[in-house]
């Protein structure tokens, strides 16, 4: 154990012989706990169990200690007991950190009294400050009770790792010469005692600490409050703009600590099944994965089986003699995409991408969709293989969640972001003007979070989420949000609010930060105009696009797992009531995408 960075993944590869993936970067490689195990001799093996690192940038020392504390109960329960436990501590920190104490102070409260006879203190990383300062702070470690003190007056030890694998070896050797296992504090309560985490010893020194930080930033939220209303008193735009997004961080590290505070209200039962879920889930994200491979894997294939073909026509055609072409009385238009998909006959069906173009005449009045809440009368979506579809007519998903039905509202438009542990988030609106979100939504996406916590669901149109935590909302008291690259915020600032009366209709949000969005009036969606930034991605697009500029888009998707894979709902100008449907992607989508469309 030890905080992130200490260097437990590198001592688990030199002691195990085996390649364990080693964080050097700002971000912990370790997420979960592992276990390695070697032999010590022909009869004796070892397993070293790596866990996650306190004090992480990804993940927050609630959620590092529900896992350590769910692996701990399960093993406890199963009768696996531990032979004993190295604690590392990097000596090259130049002074013992509040976070690191706070987490030193939970580790104690974890380990309990009797555990902590077989406990080393393990420190490292000697070779990366000179000798004499690293006593320095060896001696103190010692010395002071609220370091390491306490513990060695318990019976814990302390050894210094000279990152070989022979030093490794040795140090775990001291505890597995010593047959007598060990119970934690922690396992003790989860188990024998039935207490909830945050009953627990650590889980109340963490919760403890948690309720003081909530209190410090709370506090400091007001003073903000207080200079925000001084600089619109002042009509201080600027200073003004400073203090909200000032407010808004607090805000939302004051409801990331409510929800770690939530994690530790959870009983062994509930540590269970939090796991099991989460294993389910990365298990199915690990089949799709497999199959976005296996389908990348024989489009590669048939492309090469095509390339071979035309070589062999082309070979077979410069063989053989040139016969003038006869007379066309007149010429042919041009084939649309469709047309020369199938042109390209039974040799082509295989190919895993495919372009169409759908043509629909629309009988009902279009305008009649104005009067609702949400104004454009399709909605799309896009994420790997998978599709959903929705209109006032009918509604398709592929996808797992969410519900297509709640209560009595019938689902109406979904959008999928980042994933948390193992999950896709998603947020969606229903017919009947309810919103429903994914566990987790608010961790990946905080300032979405703290926007809603302060505007509510109540009078929410519409809301996208995008990679890298970017998303879009909007209210339909006009108010709106968004996160994302400064040129993306620009341009939804932009077409928010027009002078002509024209907003954002919809918009979607691709790979690498690539966007487009359409705007217009509410009332009039034949004259739709659009705004785009692909950043060098979807290239099919792009060119459609370019060719294109005075089509009305109502309806979008860029899939945000793709470069390349969008779909688009359209009519041309002076075309009333006639819509067009444009999509590219992997051919296993054409069918259901297809259905969907000529039953909406």
């Amino acid at each position: 154990m030890g905080v992130t960075g200490s260097g437990k993944s590198s001592f688990i590869s030199l002691c195990a012989r085996k390649r364990v993936e080693i964080g050097h970067t700002l971000g912990a490689c370790t997420s979960v706990v592992d276990v390695y195990a070697y032999e010590l001799s022909p009869d004796r093996t070892v397993y070293l169990i790596d866990t996650p690192g306190f004090d992480d940038t990804n993940r927050s020392d609630a959620q590092v200690l529900r896992e350590i504390a769910t692996w701990l109960g399960d093993s406890y329960q199963n009768k696996i007991l531990l032979s004993g436990i190295l604690y590392l501590h990097r000596i090259s920190d130049i002074r013992m950190q509040g976070s690191a104490k706070r987490n030193l102070t939970m580790f104690t409260e974890l380990c309990g009294d009797d555990a902590l006879k077989k406990v080393i203190l393990v420190t490292t990383m000697w070779d990366k400050v000179a000798s004499e300062d690293a006593s320095m702070r060896e001696k103190e470690l010692f010395d002071k009770p609220e370091f390491w003190g306490y513990m060695l007056s318990k019976g814990s030890t302390s050894h210094r790792h000279s990152n070989t694998e022979d030093s490794a070896r040795a140090i775990v050797d001291l505890l597995a010469k010593n047959n007598r296992p060990i119970t934690t504090n922690l396992q003790k309560e989860l188990v024998d005692e039935h207490r909830s985490l945050n009953q627990t010893s650590a889980g109340r020194e963490l919760e403890s600490e948690l309720n003081k930080e909530k209190a410090k930033w709370d506090m400091e939220r007001r003073e903000i409050e207080e200079q925000m209303k001084v600089a619109i008193k002042q009509q201080n735009r600027e200073a003004e703009q400073a203090m909200r997004e000032e407010r808004e961080r607090y805000t939302s590290m004051i409801k990331k600590a409510e929800e770690d505070t939530g994690v530790l209200r959870s009983d062994m039962e509930k540590l269970l099944a939090h796991r099991d879920e989460r294993v389910t889930r990365l298990e199915q994200q690990l089949k799709e994965q497999q199959a976005a491979y296996d389908a990348a894997f024989k489009l590669m294939k048939n492309r090469e089986k095509r390339l071979e073909k035309e070589k062999a026509k082309l070979a077979k055609k410069t063989s053989e003699p040139k016969v003038p072409p006869s007379p066309s009385p007149s010429p042919s238009p041009l084939p649309t995409d469709r047309e020369k998909s199938k042109a390209r006959g039974k040799a082509d069906s295989e190919e895993e991408v495919a372009v169409a173009t759908w043509t629909r005449t629309n009988e009902k009045d279009v305008e009649s969709h104005s009067r609702k809440t949400v104004y454009v009368p399709f909605w799309v979506v896009l994420h790997g293989t998978k599709f959903a579809g929705f209109s006032s007519e009918y509604n398709a998903s592929q996808m797992a969640y969410p519900e297509m039905r709640k209560g009595s509202g019938v689902l109406a438009a979904t959008s999928y972001g980042e994933s948390h542990e193992g999950a896709l988030t998603w947020i969606a609106r229903y017919n009947d003007g309810t919103w429903a979100t994914s566990d987790g939504l608010f961790v990946r996406y905080g300032h979405l979070g703290t926007t809603l916590e302060t505007r509510g669901f109540q009078d929410l149109e519409t809301c996208v989420l995008g990679p890298g935590n970017t998303y879009y909302a909007r209210w339909r008291t006009n108010k709106w949000s968004c996160h994302g690259k400064t040129e993306f915020r620009n341009a939804i600032r932009t077409h928010s609010t027009m002078e002509d009366g024209s907003t954002i209709l919809n918009l979607t949000i691709g790979f690498g930060g690539s966007y487009v969005i359409s705007y217009g009036r509410r009332n009039d969606l034949r004259n739709v105009k659009s705004v785009w930034n692909l950043r060098g991605h979807y290239e099919h697009l792009s060119k459609f696009l370019d060719k294109n500029k005075d089509i009305s888009i109502i309806a979008l998707s860029l899939d945000p797992l793709s470069k390349s894979t969008y779909m688009i709902i359209f009519r041309e100008p002076d075309k009333a009531g006639r819509w067009e449907l444009r999509w590219f992607g992997v051919r296993k989508l054409e069918k259901p995408i297809h259905d969907w469309w000529h039953k909406s």
